[in-house]
């Protein structure tokens, strides 16, 4: 019971709760996902991984998820694809940019290297 159930990860990994580029609904699922594996015990620790290649609409619960995350000892990663850098900053604890997957490899190989 010490690592989860492969099939069972590559579900969640492939789940896309509201697409778009809307990141307060699947950031929300996210936490809420943590939260309740937490109460069974399912996870011993937990971080979620935001890609984008849009724009929060908006901002306005950013605040609110992010501190959710915090309360959960769990961090956001964030990587923005052909994006400001700014554009994640309000949502997650560390954002990385990839301008040109095809041609950024040394970015590409820090980001998924480090996950």
């Amino acid at each position: 019971p010490d690592k989860a159930d492969p099939l069972q990860l590559l579900d969640m990994l492939l789940t896309h709760p509201h697409g778009g580029t809307s990141f307060a609904p699947p950031l929300e699922w996210a936490a809420g996902r943590i939260a309740d594996s937490k109460n069974e015990k399912t996870f011993k620790r937990a971080d979620v991984v935001l890609v984008t290649d849009g724009e929060a609409g908006d901002q306005s619960s950013a605040s609110r998820t992010f501190k959710r995350f915090d309360g959960l000892g769990a961090r956001v990663f964030g990587i923005g694809l052909g994006i400001r850098d700014g554009v994640l900053a309000a949502w997650c604890d560390e954002v990385s940019v990839i301008n040109d997957v095809s041609r950024d490899t040394a970015a590409t190989n820090l980001i998924f290297n480090g996950l």
